[in-house]
């Protein structure tokens, strides 16, 4: 597994934090040998974005871009393969954080996990079934990581 991690932001990413979040997601969705990239910008590129791809003129918290939507496919030699790219935004993932009452990690997990969702084929916006079942995977992740004491949730996202 590989996470190639660009930050465009003066926030501070914990890259360790990160990588044990998306290798603890892939192996429990059984793609332990997938590739992502996971890009940090701010909420000016975000709405940039977000108005691009989905024509909604505010910023988001993620945008996923997966592989399998590229008809242009890289062979892989060693067994991996790439999922896609995810795009988060810091500022709306604070927001969140403060909104819903929880920690800024507690919410960036989340967004993390929302994104490779989406990179594995998960779409919310096809139907309330679906999306019902994505939250509810969502939640099922969230809850055994934040059991595992092995990953340090602290300062996950900060501003320098």
């Amino acid at each position: 597994m590989t996470v190639n991690i660009r930050n465009f932001t003066k926030f501070k990413i914990n890259s360790n934090l990160i990588l044990k979040i998306v290798g603890a997601i892939l192996t429990q969705e059984k793609k332990p040998t997938a590739d992502l990239s996971l890009v940090v910008v701010g909420s000016k590129k975000m709405t940039s974005l977000n108005y691009k791809f989905r024509k909604i003129n505010q910023p988001t918290d993620v945008l996923a871009f997966a592989e399998k939507d590229i008809t242009l496919k890289f062979p892989s030699l060693d067994g991996t393969f790439y999922l896609g790219e995810i795009i988060i935004c810091p500022e709306v993932i604070g927001a969140q954080a403060k909104e819903y009452g929880v920690s800024v990690s507690l919410e960036l997990t989340r967004i993390i996990i929302h994104g490779i969702l989406h990179l594995l084929g998960y779409d919310h916006e096809k139907s309330f079934l679906i999306a019902k079942k994505m939250l509810q995977k969502e939640n099922e992740i969230v809850t055994k990581l934040f059991r595992d004491e092995s990953l340090d949730f602290c300062a996950s996202l900060t501003k320098s």
